[in-house]
């Protein structure tokens, strides 16, 4: 198994088991050529929210909510609407947000991210709402120089894995925090869950899916793959899977 197919497996894992983001971020970040990383969900109004921290001091967060929430100028905006119509992308640096001037002019640069050893952001975005935004952004020290076009292509390339299994953990659970154990949501789970890894091998199959496959009724895995009985059935399931592994 290859690095990148590595990661993607642990990307998924996530999706079940929330305790390994922290280390999905780890890898996320030395992929994209980056040293701390954040998993947040904040506020484009006020900054508020809430994160999860990776090779980063815990006291930040205190620090970010007594004063860093409004003055985030990576996150809060004037005009919500405006912004959700001009981020486009899903993946970007700091230089997206605003000049390189102004970011290392404002506070939230100064008095926040420098004494963390941040010179420079790269993000991905993982869901935008109305008023809402979730990312994984990776941090980068002045001594390592900014975010190349080969670090976004990175990043571009892990994002559809990243977004598909941050979806799937939040709709196997609800509306929950970024901690929250998602195990047993997807124990007890009135639809049929099966992850497969990078190589399309099931790796997990909840209770609903194992008790369907049990069932004889057209569907089964051989040697850890997913099959249908019926050949054309089976040839449109393979093309499904193929996709959504790519």
């Amino acid at each position: 198994m290859s690095a990148d197919d590595d990661i993607v497996d642990l990307i998924y894992g996530a999706a079940l088991d929330p305790s390994l983001w922290t280390k999905v971020m780890e890898r996320v970040a030395d992929r994209v050529g980056g040293e701390g990383a954040t998993l947040s969900r904040l506020s484009i109004v006020d900054g508020s929210g809430e994160a999860l921290l990776s090779r980063a001091d815990p006291e930040t967060l205190t620090a970010y909510a007594e004063h860093f929430e409004r003055r985030n100028v990576l996150t809060v905006v004037e005009d919500p609407a405006s912004y959700r119509l001009g981020r486009s992308s899903g993946v970007a640096t700091d230089e997206a947000a605003l000049s390189r001037e102004n970011f290392e002019r404002s506070e939230f640069y100064n008095d926040f991210l420098r004494p963390q050893n941040i010179d420079s952001a790269l993000w991905i975005r993982l869901e935008l709402a109305e008023r809402e935004v979730c990312t994984i952004t990776m941090g980068r020290s002045a001594q390592r120089g900014r975010y190349q076009a080969a670090d976004l292509e990175a990043a571009l390339w892990l994002r559809p894995h990243l977004v598909r299994a941050y979806k799937m953990g939040r709709n196997l659970a609800g509306r929950l925090g970024l901690a929250n154990d998602l195990i047993q949501a997807v124990e007890t789970s009135v639809h049929a869950v099966l992850v497969l890894n990078a190589a399309g091998q099931a790796i997990h199959a909840n209770q609903r899916a194992a008790s369907l496959l049990g069932e004889g009724r057209g569907l089964g895995l051989a040697a850890g793959r997913l099959y249908a009985s019926n050949s054309e059935t089976n040839a449109a399931l393979q093309k499904l899977i193929a996709a959504g592994l790519h």
